[in-house]
């Protein structure tokens, strides 16, 4: 090969090199952010099922108390699910619950 053709090549590597880097950094940020909505989510369902409201209702709650807390949103929905996973109810228990609610309620 002769110096007029490499120079191009090098340019077009380097070119390509920093477009992939561009991507990896955008692949990971949609991973965290993926990541924080899936927390968010959770934490809505669990909201909504605790206090029997809905999506937005949940949300709302989510919102004040993550604001009266002074913590981000994300955060505190990241916080409140880790709680939830180490809880680890058994689905069984959960039945037992709900019915004894049930017959409380009525």
């Amino acid at each position: 090969m002769d110096m007029p053709q490499i120079v191009p090549m090098i340019e077009t590597a380097l070119v390509r090199s920093a477009e992939l880097k561009r991507l990896k950094l955008a692949e990971q940020n949609l991973n965290v952010a993926m990541s924080r909505e899936r927390a968010t989510s959770v934490t809505i369902g669990l909201i909504m099922e605790s206090y029997r409201l809905d999506a937005d209702g949940a949300f709302e709650v989510l919102h004040q108390y993550a604001r009266s807390q002074r913590r981000r949103l994300d955060g505190m929905a990241a916080q409140m699910v880790s709680a939830a996973e180490e809880i680890k109810i058994p689905p069984k228990t959960v039945g037992l619950v709900r019915k004894a609610s049930d017959k409380t309620q009525n």
